[in-house]
């Protein structure tokens, strides 16, 4: 019943609305600066084109990162302190990069103790997943519209759905038979409700049999963000809708503490560095992203990326705080209140 009532209010628009309202000035993520991921991405490509993701927009350049790039840089981060790496990518695939495999042993070699990742599983079966479950990859969250063929196609946009299933069974079947201590878990993105996926033939012939504490499916997001106004509802299906920002809740209900993701950098394939690895705008790419920080290429190395750029970083976050915002963040409801311990 509990669980029944939570839906129903944060899928009402205006409850919604409030409740993270209230969430925002009350009840702040408290954090410290070691639990912090970096984000590094190795490829802008995808192999999807998702009517709620701004991809298919075309805003950015494709460009994979190279192995040995990714190398300098994930030992640089581990340097410094960095102990918890997301690779997925920005607006990008991480399994359309040839060298994956390769790129998550080496994420646990140079000495991340936490390594996951966002995929939408197409290209999965291409990679050697006995490697990649053998306890390199910590946890691998899978976008998917449904176990439905019709649903796939409309909301990913791509005639992918067979491979789509060819890599979940090679996945599932690997991962059980080797006892794996990947954490998977299936985040569907779609306008299917949780009784039409779990009714799905795959999902009862075939799913049912894998999940556990380390196989799990999550309800459906049926909620979007604009992606800085570059989404509007004429991109969505029935029975998925736009998301209201609450970040500018009216006073006192007001946005006071930093947003999570601008507390995390985000280093692009092509080496730019921003606050956020979480959403951008048609301004990707370009110097009038509100949160690009510059570029990985112009310094000897991350550390000295951060160093020099210290200021123009402090000056974005205590912007924040004082209300005047990143032009994208003034747009996006994923905002996520934390509040950092004062030691850190």
């Amino acid at each position: 019943m509990k669980e029944y009532v939570l839906d129903m209010l944060l899928g009402n628009p205006v409850s919604r609305y409030m409740l993270r309202s209230v969430r925002n000035i009350f009840l702040p993520k408290i954090s410290d600066s070691n639990a912090l991921a970096i984000s590094i991405e190795v490829s802008s490509l995808c192999n999807a084109k998702c009517i709620f993701c701004n991809y298919r927009k075309n805003y950015r350049a494709k460009k994979l990162m190279s192995v040995q790039d990714f190398e300098i840089i994930a030992r640089t981060c581990v340097g410094i302190g960095y102990e918890n790496l997301n690779l997925t990518c920005l607006t990008g695939e991480f399994f359309t990069h040839p060298h994956a495999t390769e790129i998550i042993r080496i994420s646990k070699a140079v000495g991340f103790k936490h390594v996951g990742l966002f995929t939408n599983a197409i290209a999965l079966s291409e990679h050697d997943l006995h490697s990649i479950l053998g306890g390199d990859l910590d946890a691998m969250l899978i976008s998917f519209p449904g176990f439905s063929k019709k649903a796939y196609e409309e909301v990913f946009g791509v005639r992918r759905y067979e491979s789509f299933i060819a890599s979940i069974k090679k996945l599932l079947k690997i991962h059980k038979e080797t006892d794996s201590n990947t954490v998977i878990v299936f985040e569907p993105r779609t306008y299917l409700t949780s009784d039409e996926i779990e009714h799905s033939d795959f999902y009862l012939d075939f799913i049912t049999g894998y999940l556990s504490d380390k196989v799990l499916v999550r309800k459906p997001i049926r909620v979007f963000d604009t992606w800085g106004g570059t989404i509007t509802k004429d991109d969505l299906l029935p029975g998925m809708r736009l998301d209201r920002c609450s970040i500018k809740s009216i006073w006192p209900l007001k946005k006071t503490y930093l947003c999570e993701q601008i507390l995390s950098y985000g280093i692009l394939s092509n080496g730019d560095v921003r606050l956020c690895n979480c959403r951008c705008d048609d301004n990707v790419g370009t110097d009038k992203d509100s949160l690009l920080l510059g570029n990985l290429n112009d310094y000897t190395d991350f550390a000295e990326f951060i160093e020099k750029n210290q200021n123009k970083t402090n000056k974005i976050r205590s912007e924040f705080i004082m209300g005047k915002l990143p032009e994208l963040c003034i747009k996006c409801p994923f905002y996520y209140p934390v509040k950092v311990l004062e030691n850190q």
